[in-house]
């Protein structure tokens, strides 16, 4: 059933909102360069097509919601193969692929029809003079609602007839209009009726409507035009839609009835339009037409409205495959801005870039692995070092972090805290604070974020009489996450804004070593710590902008290592130095944190986190001055290399016991 031969890929599930439509760019298979999209479900469920893959040969692809675009491969190794419709519920897909596989000296121009199932996988379908049969080829352009009937053309040697196909009866000649060559490209739902182009006696080609109980009947042309290819029909077989040709080369898009005949839709400008694909009821039809600048256009056509320009992608044309069973999603390709070509969906009046979009959503899971960084910032920022390393004692402390990155993610982050330790016990220390943290990130296409909010720490030290300190430290944040998230839609870039809540719980084992090498003022000391970091987001949704997400709830864990060692030299009574090196491993993997759908129902994406940078080196320098007997004003800075820790960070602190 060709009800909707085009990328319908990022249209179809995410939330439901109607309003001003969307064509979406959904990319090209992995590794590739470009897609084009063959057919849609009815359901408007799944999309079939076909892209170049990383060794850049064509290969069929069939999308759906949870699953993504996925590779249907070839027939043979090293073979291309080409989607070209789907069944109602897109469990079956057809088309045509490489019969023998690429290679020097090796015909490549022989190829079969196909049928694809999950259950089987791709099944070669032969053609009408035999499967293997030199000069025998055959090409699957539709299918029936339930996949069980097949419609293409297959080639005999100097001939290629139209065929319809049947799991029961395999192939049968549907013949011509008197001429040697005929071609199916659609049928009816229940596969009873097939249409598609025949030459005539009179040696042009003229549509056709084939039915079972009638056989197959010319439906001749436009009036005034010279030939006809019939495209598509609707489920109940009785709208069939193509364009029609005229001797001075003008060519106009079609929609036959059976009382009204052959009707041109006419153009949105210039003289050229094609229908390629019709809705269930044969209300909705969609194609290509010329438009004022002189490019080609994707249109959508409803007897109400007439011809509708879809646009394009930010480039110069697009054009429309299909559409689904409502008529309320198209599918096709459009040129990029970039100059790229590449599969779209359309959906309330708005072309969207449906890859941006996944690139900006995607870019919201970063909402946890940013809010772990801003935990990051003043635990090992102002806390790089246990509270006892300042002494033992009653004490308050007020401290303020700042740290910035902007190799791998445009990030800024301030905080804030005062806290006070108490000795209850000889030998241990312990300390509690709470602050006030905020961060700032830039995001694509114009975008911002922001997570602010109170945090709260609690650190207990024990300190061995031999020496070294053993210390655990806890914090927990409470976070306010906004953002504006920037994409591009063939009208320019859109912006949605979401608002959400997070936590953040960490927790740090560290035990720094005594001294364990001295010369003159100078002391070396080592340290290792392990630390474990969570942040949940509630679930939420966007408002504003024309596909605006709905985000599930999300959670990620950070698990890393630190060994470190640290040289300390005092300057005179009141001032010391401390220079300190460490090695920083992450233990966690990418998780499947985010899950995001559309508000229009049209996209849905599931994505893991970004992995990790595994090892990272990072430099300190701390200088500690006492004002008083009673009171340490300290000066700290860090720079680290590429990772997950800030590119540098610094940190001013006073301490003053009591």
């Amino acid at each position: 059933m060709r009800t909707i031969s085009g990328l319908f890929l990022l249209a179809a599930a995410t939330v439901p909102r109607l309003g001003a439509g969307t064509m979406t760019d959904v990319g090209p298979l992995a590794g590739g360069t470009w897609s084009a999209a063959g057919g849609i479900s009815a359901n408007g469920l799944v999309i079939i097509g076909s892209g170049d893959d990383a060794n850049g040969k064509e290969q069929a692809f069939r999308w759906t919601q949870a699953g993504g675009m996925t590779n249907l491969g070839p027939l043979v190794v090293n073979g291309w193969s080409t989607a070209l419709a789907v069944s109602a519920d897109g469990s079956v897909v057809v088309g045509r692929a490489d019969q023998f596989g690429y290679g020097p000296g090796t015909d490549y121009s022989h190829f079969h029809a196909f049928r694809w199932t999950q259950a089987g996988g791709m099944t070669d379908l032969g053609a009408l003079g035999g499967t293997f049969a030199s000069g025998n080829t055959s090409a699957a352009w539709g299918v029936s609602a339930d996949g069980a009937v097949i419609v293409g053309e297959s080639a005999i040697s100097t001939e290629t007839h139209a065929f319809r196909w049947t799991q029961a009866g395999g192939f049968a000649d549907i013949g011509t209009l008197g001429g040697t060559l005929s071609s199916a490209t659609g049928t009816s739902g229940d596969g009873n009726v097939v249409v598609g182009t025949s030459s005539t006696g009179g040696g042009v080609n003229h549509a056709f409507r084939w039915s079972q109980a009638g056989g197959m009947t010319d439906l001749g042309t436009i009036p005034g035009a010279n030939d006809s290819h019939a495209k598509a029909v609707s489920s109940d077989g009785l709208v069939v839609i193509g364009d029609s040709s005229f001797l001075n080369g003008d060519m106009f898009a079609f929609r036959w009835t059976q009382v009204g005949g052959m009707t041109s839709l006419g153009a949105i400008a210039g003289t050229y339009s094609t229908a390629t694909g019709i809705s269930a009821d044969g209300n909705v039809v969609v194609g290509a037409s010329s438009v004022a600048a002189g490019n080609t256009h994707a249109f959508r056509w409803t007897q109400a409205d007439g011809m509708t320009d879809l646009g394009t992608l930010g480039g110069a044309n697009s054009y429309a495959s299909g559409v689904s069973a409502d008529g309320k999603v198209v599918v096709g390709n459009s040129d990029t801005a970039s100059g790229g070509n590449h599969a779209f969906v359309w959906r309330q009046r708005v072309m969207l870039d449906a890859q941006d979009w996944l690139g900006s959503v995607a870019g919201a899971q970063s909402v946890l692995s940013t809010s772990l960084a801003l935990t990051n910032g003043y635990l090992e920022g102002a806390h790089h070092r246990p509270l006892a390393d300042l002494g033992l004692g009653r004490s308050f402390w007020s401290t303020g972090d700042v740290a910035s990155s902007s190799r791998t993610r445009d990030l800024l982050s301030r905080s804030g805290e005062v806290g006070a330790t108490f000795a209850p016990l000889p030998g241990l220390l312990v300390g509690a604070g709470a602050g006030y943290g905020v961060q700032d990130q830039n995001l694509a296409n114009d975008g911002a974020a922001r997570i602010q909010g109170q945090y709260l720490v609690a650190e207990a030290d024990l300190f061995r009489a031999e020496g070294g300190i053993f210390s655990v430290l806890l914090s927990y944040g409470g976070w306010r996450y906004v953002a504006d998230r920037g994409y591009v839609t063939g009208g320019g870039v859109d912006h949605s804004h979401g608002v959400t809540n997070l936590t953040n719980l960490a927790a740090r084992l560290r035990f720094d070593s005594p001294t364990l090498a001295k010369a003159g003022d100078v002391e070396l000391k080592a340290y290792v710590s392990y630390s474990i970091s969570e942040a949940q987001s509630d679930a939420f949704t966007e408002t504003g902008g024309s596909y605006a997400a709905s985000f599930g709830a999300m959670r990620q864990t950070a698990k890393e290592s630190r060994v470190g060692t640290a040289l300390s030299r005092s300057l005179g009574e009141r001032t010391a130095v401390r220079l300190s090196a460490e090695w920083i491993h992450r233990y966690d993997h990418g998780q499947a944190s985010l899950a995001a759908t559309d508000v229009t129902s049209t996209l849905e994406l599931s994505a893991p986190t970004a992995e990790p940078v595994r090892d990272q080196a990072r430099f300190g320098l701390d200088v500690d001055h006492k004002l008083d007997d009673q009171t340490t004003l300290s000066f700290t800075a860090h720079a680290s290399g590429v990772g997950e820790s800030p590119d540098v960070s610094g940190a001013i602190s006073l301490r003053r016991n009591f």
